[in-house]
C-alpha cells in the first residue's frame, strides 16, 4: 500500500456497533471499509455521502472491499433535520432521556423513533452508541430460532426488563 491517497465521494451504507463504517462509490459500485478509530472521529450518519481519502486496501480484503478509507472530510452541508436531536446533547441525549422518563420499563427501537420523529434506522444507531457506551441496557427479541430479530428493547438497567 505505496500508492497515494485519492478522495472518493461516497455513501454511508453500514456502521456496525463496533462502528465499523461501510460507504459505496455510486460511480463504478466500489466499496469502502473504514475503521472504527476513522468512523467515530467523523461521526459518520447512516445514508449521508461524505468525501473519503482512500488508499488500496489490504491484499488479503481487497477483493471483498477495494478501498481503505484513511480519513473523511467533514460534511460540507448541514446535517439533514432527521438527523439531529433537539436537545442540546443531540439525537442521542434525547432518547436517553425519553428512557429515563418514560412511565413504562422500556421500549422498543420503533417507540423512540416515534417520539423522536426520526427514521427507526437513525434511532437504532444513536441507541446502539448509548449501549456501546454502557448507558443503556438492550434486550433483542427473537420470534424463533435462526430467525432474525423481530424487536429491540430498550431499557436504562437489565432490571427494567424483569420488572
Amino acid at each position: 500500500m505505496t500508492e497515494q491517497p485519492v478522495t472518493c465521494t461516497a455513501t454511508i451504507t453500514n456502521l456496525t456497533l463496533n462502528h465499523d463504517g461501510f460507504a459505496v462509490v455510486p460511480d463504478g459500485g466500489d466499496t469502502i471499509y473504514i475503521p472504527p478509530g476513522v468512523s467515530k472521529a467523523s461521526k459518520l450518519v447512516l445514508g449521508e455521502t461524505r468525501d473519503i481519502r482512500v488508499v488500496p486496501n489490504f491484499q488479503d480484503k481487497a477483493k471483498a472491499t477495494k478501498w481503505l478509507g484513511i480519513y473523511v472530510c467533514p460534511p460540507e452541508q448541514e446535517q439533514p433535520e432527521q438527523h439531529k436531536g433537539s436537545g442540546d446533547g443531540g439525537l442521542e441525549q434525547e432518547l436517553y432521556e425519553w428512557l429515563l422518563e418514560s412511565p413504562d420499563a422500556y421500549m422498543t427501537t420503533a417507540e423512540l423513533a416515534k417520539l423522536a420523529n426520526v427514521d427507526e434506522d437513525v434511532a437504532a444507531q444513536e441507541l446502539n452508541a448509548l449501549w456501546t457506551d454502557e448507558r443503556v441496557a438492550k434486550a433483542v427479541v427473537y420470534g424463533s430460532p435462526h430467525r432474525i430479530a423481530v424487536a429491540e428493547l430498550w431499557a436504562i438497567r437489565v432490571e427494567d426488563f424483569c420488572e
